[in-house]
């Protein structure tokens, strides 16, 4: 097999609910589109990485425009200081934002608690 669409493919496959097939997938889709779709494509990862930092408060990733280390939520003034909703990942975060019927803050986990005696992972705060 081609080491570069293998080596895509392990990539794709790295990510959550990708399996082998869907990451080759992925790669010959890539295959089909053009030059500029792939360089913006390749940008947009970069700046992602670049740009896109968790807020010191929450742990909610947020592209960081103000050189601020605190998110637009935790620096809302008009949230309610008295709720804290504890949530596993960032996309639970948008849910419950794009329901618009939660005006508190957020703790983002990173994962799930383990139960008494398992191994917390790297990324559980």
């Amino acid at each position: 097999m081609d080491t570069l669409i293998s080596k895509l493919a392990e990539c794709f496959e790295k990510l959550p609910g990708i399996g082998p097939r869907q990451a080759r997938r992925f790669v010959y889709s890539l295959l089909q589109k053009d030059t500029s779709f792939i360089i913006e494509f390749s940008k947009l990862i970069t700046d992602l990485k670049k740009n896109v930092i968790k807020c010191k408060n929450c742990n909610h990733y947020f592209q960081n425009s103000t050189q601020t280390n605190t998110c637009s939520i935790c620096s809302d003034l008009k949230r309610d200081k008295t709720k804290l909703l504890i949530i596993e990942k960032n996309i639970d975060l948008e849910n419950i934002e794009k329901a618009k019927s939660y005006n508190g803050f957020y703790f983002v986990l990173g994962g799930l608690i383990p139960s008494i005696g398992s191994k917390i992972s790297k990324e559980t705060k």
